[in-house]
């Protein structure tokens, strides 16, 4: 026996509180039924308190993170061009050159 058959109604879908209080007697099934009623809305409520509270977080974390990233861009705008010059500065040299401390550029002075 399938979960359809054994429902009132043959539906496939899960029963909801009203169908499994429909013909019971007594008033304990419509407390029963409120009650059930009554925590699905307060759920359904906090559920999208702490969905906006989630997403307040998130854009505060966003806000921040720009602010760091403006931060870092300055950063990289300031230094790049003394890397520009220091590296094009360093390959006019002939790298060509063997000494007894190992590799290093052949600086035409007398201490290079």
């Amino acid at each position: 026996m399938t979960r359809a058959d054994q429902l009132p109604d043959g539906d496939a879908q899960a029963p909801s509180a009203t169908r499994l209080c429909e013909g019971r007697a007594g008033p304990g099934w419509k407390s029963a039924r409120n009650d059930i009623v009554s925590l699905n809305e307060h759920a359904a409520f906090e559920s999208h308190t702490i969905n906006f509270q989630l997403d307040a977080t998130l854009g505060m974390i966003n806000i921040e993170q720009n602010g760091i990233i403006k931060i870092f861009s300055v950063a990289a705008v300031v230094f790049l061009p003394p890397t520009l010059v220091a590296s094009i500065y360093w390959h006019e040299f002939s790298m060509t050159c063997r000494s007894s401390s190992g590799w290093r550029p052949a600086i035409p002075w007398r201490s290079g």
